[in-house]
């Protein structure tokens, strides 16, 4: 099997501005291949994206010719650079409902993780 980085398969750059938002749950598993924490971290990133931020994902995704599936597993989500207070507060409330394991909010990195 090979196993290709996120951030090489999923960008929010490919990701349509159609695409719809999505409520995160009460509850989410921990397990990123389970749950839809996948598309609900993309519809946050292309949201970002359109208004000029774009935020990078850390974990993998399996190529379905190789898998026989589709999966992908996100473990971080990531913007490096300046941003306004406003930003830096979204991705504060975004993330906090996913309880990461590790968060960042520095002047210039915005990065939460899950072991």
């Amino acid at each position: 099997e090979r196993v290709r980085p996120a951030a090489e398969t999923i960008s929010a750059a490919q990701r349509t501005p159609s695409m719809p938002m999505v409520a995160p749950p009460a509850a989410v598993s921990r397990s990123a291949t389970t749950d839809n924490r996948p598309v609900i971290f993309l519809a946050f990133a292309n949201e970002m994206a359109q208004k000029g931020f774009t935020f990078k994902f850390e974990g993998f995704a399996f190529d379905p010719r190789f898998a026989g599936n589709q999966e992908v597993a996100l473990e971080g989500i990531y913007y490096q650079g300046d941003y306004p207070p406003e930003i830096g507060l979204a991705f504060a409330k975004f993330v906090s409902s996913y309880q990461p394991d590790e968060l960042s909010i520095e002047n210039n990195l915005l990065r939460a993780w899950w072991d």
